[in-house]
């Protein structure tokens, strides 16, 4: 089930140790693109099919998973294939006391096993199918693994013209090129999935990143002092890049909940 044309990225290509320190002074959880108003909207399609149990493809930090497992009662499977995420989600998970209800494996999509698992209620994609080149091949394989009846409930980048600064800013995290909004929502049609919601949230995605902004210019003083400079600038840059492409209106975002039909 390998692919190297599709596995998730390598660790030094994503985040270094100076991203990894910005993120904690910051206090920079993975889901801050659509923020906790955001994962209310999915939950309610989460209990709307008293889901129970839950694949999360690429759990970060664990933030996410954990709200999740708390909010909707689910048992979650998740996988995260950089180490450095990867033990701080264990150790969170852990500490929040939720070993029995989330397991999580350091693994990439297309090596991680599901040999022996029943088909899942539910599939979180929460800013992650962006690593993912082939996005039909991607969502091919998670509709493999949902019961009749389930859904994926996604979050990702699209984009609707070229735009040469978004463009380093993927290149830069090693993301995939995204696709277009209407192209992306026949993809799934195409693959047997109902529509339930598929609404761009550029206007939220905006606000957080201009927050984590923010911050991170408040903060400028103790990311210099813990990291260096240097990498103050390039999180700062990498930021004011992509929100370039969002302010053209060329980039946007995305919030998907398609149910398999």
């Amino acid at each position: 089930m390998n692919s190297d044309q599709n596995q998730m990225p390598q660790e030094k290509k994503l985040y270094d140790d100076s991203h990894t320190i910005i993120f904690r002074i910051i206090n920079r959880h993975f889901y801050n693109s659509i923020g906790e108003e955001g994962f209310e909207i999915i939950a309610e399609y989460i209990r709307e099919i008293n889901a129970k149990t839950a694949f999360d493809l690429g759990s970060g930090n664990g933030n996410a998973t954990m709200w999740f497992a708390e909010n909707c009662g689910l048992h979650i499977f998740g996988i995260e294939p950089l180490s450095t995420l990867f033990n701080r989600a264990l150790h969170s998970i852990k500490a929040r006391g939720l070993s029995d209800r989330i397991q999580l494996e350091n693994q990439d999509f297309y090596s991680a096993s599901f040999e022996g698992r029943a088909p899942f209620d539910v599939v979180l994609g929460i800013d992650t199918f962006c690593y993912f080149t082939d996005r039909r091949d991607l969502i091919s394989r998670l509709r493999s693994l949902l019961r009749d009846g389930g859904r994926i409930l996604f979050t990702d980048l699209v984009i609707e013209e070229p735009h040469p600064a978004a463009t380093i800013y993927f290149k830069k995290y090693n993301l995939a090129g995204p696709l277009r909004f209407d192209d992306y929502r026949r993809m799934f049609q195409g693959l047997g999935f109902t529509e339930l919601k598929f609404e761009a949230i550029t206007p939220r995605f905006l606000t957080h990143w201009t927050e984590v902004n923010g911050r991170v210019l408040k903060l400028k003083d103790q990311i210099i002092s813990a990291t260096r400079e240097e990498a103050f600038l390039s999180y700062l840059n990498s930021t004011e890049i992509i929100l370039s492409g969002i302010k053209d209106g060329n980039v946007g975002y995305v919030m998907g909940i398609m149910q398999k039909a």
